[in-house]
């Protein structure tokens, strides 16, 4: 089973373990998109195929450019088809979630 909670900071992480602790009796870890450092690599491998998985909505925006470094998507951007971008190839925080939702190992 996989799950995604995004909030606005990543202050209220241990608020999520708590209330999810408390609602499903700690059956799902919470998995910080903060421990996924890797913009090549599946969230899969970096974080595992089952939780609930917790991050922000400035991350979600966030994807590395052709030179290795961190841009923030436009903010009135749409999103655009992979065939077009980069953002099918792992460099987007958001397509990495997206194949980490949609993956049908471990659900």
């Amino acid at each position: 089973r996989r799950h995604m909670w995004v909030s606005a900071s990543w202050d209220l992480i241990e608020d999520a373990r708590r209330d999810l602790r408390d609602v499903m009796d700690g059956v799902l870890p919470v998995l910080s998109m903060h421990r996924a450092k890797d913009y090549h690599r599946s969230l899969e491998e970096q974080l595992g195929v089952e939780g609930v998985l917790f991050t922000t909505y400035d991350t979600l925006a966030v994807r590395h450019g052709s030179r290795g470094r961190k841009r923030k998507l436009a903010e009135n951007s749409m999103p655009v088809p992979a065939e077009t971008n980069d953002v099918g190839s792992g460099n987007s925080r958001l397509q990495q979630v997206i194949e980490w939702l949609s993956s049908e190992e471990g659900s």
